[in-house]
């Protein structure tokens, strides 16, 4: 299956670069785009990739702004992010926009392994629980003492005695 990428730019430069050093892996498709935050929603549209790389040194607000804006209009697209900005506080922002991982610059062919792996990863948990089925079952207690807990653990084990997978997550 082959897997589609779109790369965006910053300047005319860095596409070239891009274009004369990586060479497209077997089952690979590469596009090469010049813009920014701004063209991230029209090239998930009109190329429909896999893989959206953004190269961006420094992303503002507005670029994540837009960035979500994207990700909400086409999920299905995993965007990863390329830039030297590796704060907590740009990681966190990323991640709310919709943003898989941000990657370090400069844009390499390291880099497009890595995205490459990313797919695949994102591709093969999709297809292990595609098919499954599940439950949650939630308990909310009115006050503390009233045994949400009690109930919820003994649902958990008649569950698991009975031979199904169960996982309790208490949130109190």
């Amino acid at each position: 299956m082959t897997a589609k990428f779109s790369l965006i730019c910053t300047t005319a430069e860095q596409r070239e670069r891009v274009l004369r050093e990586f060479s497209s892996p077997p089952g690979v498709e590469i596009t090469v785009h010049i813009g920014g935050a701004r063209n991230v929603l029209s090239v998930m549209q009109k190329e429909q990739p896999d893989v959206l790389l953004l190269d961006m040194d420094q992303p503002d607000e507005s670029a994540f702004e837009l960035i979500d804006a994207a990700t909400q209009r086409v999920p299905g697209v995993l965007m990863l992010l390329v830039s030297a900005d590796a704060s907590m506080v740009a990681l966190k922002r990323a991640m709310r926009a919709g943003v898989r991982d941000v990657l370090p610059a400069p844009l390499t062919s390291e880099t497009l392994k890595l995205a490459q792996d990313y797919l695949r990863d994102a591709r093969a948990n999709t297809s292990r629980f595609s098919d499954s089925t599940a439950e949650v079952h939630a308990f909310v207690s009115a006050k503390g003492g009233c045994g949400a807990t009690f109930l919820a653990t003994n649902l958990a084990y008649l569950l698991a005695k009975s031979g199904r997978r169960v996982l309790l997550v208490d949130l109190n």
